[in-house]
């Protein structure tokens, strides 16, 4: 009977394609969740954005002034008081910065929600 002898020096063929199938489960898997975390980090922006946007407003009553009237006043006051040069657009695809003149409120909204009591700020 002759002995087969084996080389242990690699890996087997079966070996490799567990290998591999583990680490397309794995890409799979993670694709969509960093894909989640990055849409949420947009929201989270634009959301802080809107809150400094409402900030430069209500510091503008707070020194006697009125509500702003026009884009040209909202984004001066934008410009005024906080540290933005040009006002941001949004992070989150789709969506516009707006200023409604009744409620004198700021939001991110998608571009075909605009009133017209709203004023499109980007």
């Amino acid at each position: 009977m002759k002995k087969i002898i084996r080389s242990k020096n690699g890996f087997s063929l079966v070996e490799l394609l567990i290998v591999l199938t583990l680490l397309v489960i794995l890409i799979g898997i993670g694709i969509p969740v960093t894909g989640s975390i990055v849409n949420n980090s947009r929201i989270k922006t634009d959301k802080a954005n809107v809150e400094l946007f409402q900030y430069s407003i209500e510091k503008l009553k707070i020194l006697g002034k009125s509500y702003p009237k026009n884009k040209d006043e909202v984004i001066g006051a934008i410009k005024q008081y906080s540290n933005f040069e040009t006002v941001p657009a949004p992070k989150t695809s789709g969506k516009i910065f707006v200023y409604d003149k009744t409620t004198h409120k700021f939001s991110v909204i998608d571009k075909d929600d605009i009133t017209s009591s709203m004023i499109n700020i980007n």
